[in-house]
Parts: structure tokens; sequence; C-alpha cells
């Protein structure tokens, strides 16, 4: 399974760490979500309720840096080492701890340095948890939002091709106001 995951990954996905590049929205992402999704499932037991598609890659119609970003919500902070060890016995480098209620980061490299899949441990219905599916189901249902965020994105992708750190950071300036905006119920919808 390992591999056909990685064969898959490698074609639609993979960025540099140096670079800030953008595609437009490639059906084969949720795809291999999928596939990846499976491979965790199978190897660490995880219920695949507990595995979402998140980011930009999980947005139809939204541009995106090539990485697919996977978070993972685990009760009980025993179990993240036993899981980060299992995805990194397939490949995955452990990145450590993200700090605050992000968890740990784990990703999937095509080669060095280039990145095709990032993973994120947290605490199951933590406040990280419930910002990373906020945030992406804000931006499915929201075709304003999501128009503004890839505006925003394209923008820092142009001024920062190069410093994907503040690519990062002008990035989640929008997020946080726009996760402020929904979990106060004043974003629009696309369902009217």
């Amino acid at each position: 399974m390992a591999q056909l995951v990685s064969d898959v990954t490698n074609s639609p996905l993979g960025l540099r760490l140096d670079k800030v590049r953008l595609r437009e929205h490639n059906r084969r992402w949720s795809l291999i979500y999928a596939l990846t999704a499976s491979e965790i499932v199978a190897l660490t037991d995880v219920g695949v309720d507990r595995i979402e598609h998140v980011g930009s890659t999980s947005v139809p119609g939204l541009t995106a840096v090539p990485i697919l970003d996977i978070v993972i919500g685990l009760h009980g902070h025993e179990l993240v080492d036993d899981i980060a060890a299992q995805l990194v016995e397939v490949g995955y480098v452990d990145l450590g701890d993200e700090g605050g209620d992000l968890g740990r980061l784990l990703a999937r490299e095509s080669s060095p340095a280039v990145r095709t899949i990032h993973v994120f441990i947290v605490g199951y219905g933590t406040e990280a948890w419930h910002e990373f599916r906020t945030f992406r189901d804000g931006l499915r249902n929201d075709a304003l939002v999501r128009a503004q965020y890839s505006d925003v994105k394209r923008a820092l992708a142009r001024r920062f091709s190069g410093d994907r750190e503040s690519y990062r950071a002008g990035k989640n300036a929008f997020v946080r106001k726009t996760l402020d905006v929904l979990s106060n119920g004043r974003a629009g919808s696309d369902s009217a």
C-alpha cells in the first residue's frame, strides 16, 4: 500500500521547501487523500472518522500549494509517539511538535526537501481539530470566502515565491480572521 500511495502522490503533488507555487485544484487530490487515509488506518488502527482531509487541496475550486494536508485526531497524548513511529516506518519524516494546539507534524517527501503530504496529529475534539475542519468547511460552503482566500494566496505567492514562512504567516492572518467570522456565524453559504 505504501508504494501505491507514494506512486500516486508523486505526480500531482510536491513542492520544494524553499518555494511557493500554487496550482489549480486537481480532482486527483481527493483520491490521493482516500488512499493515504486507508494506509494510515491500516498502519495505525486509527479510525477513519478520526482522519480528515483539510487545507486547500481539500476544497474544490481553490488554488493550492500542491501538498496534501491531513489531520488525525487522537484521544490521549500518549498515542502520538506510537502513531508517529508507525508513520515514520513507512517513510514519513517526523518534524516534531508544532507548538500550541497544532500538535505533531509529519511529512511525506517524494525526494529530500520536496514535500507531498503533511500529517498533523492533534487531540480529537480540541480547538485545533475543530479549526482545521471549520476553516475547510467554510471554504467549501462559501464561494466569496473561497475567492477571497484564493486572491490572498495568489498575492502572497507572487510576493513570497521563495519564502514559505512569510507566505504562511500572511495566510494565517486571513485564516484567523475567517475563523473568527465563521465562529460568530456571519459567513455566507453557497446553498441559499
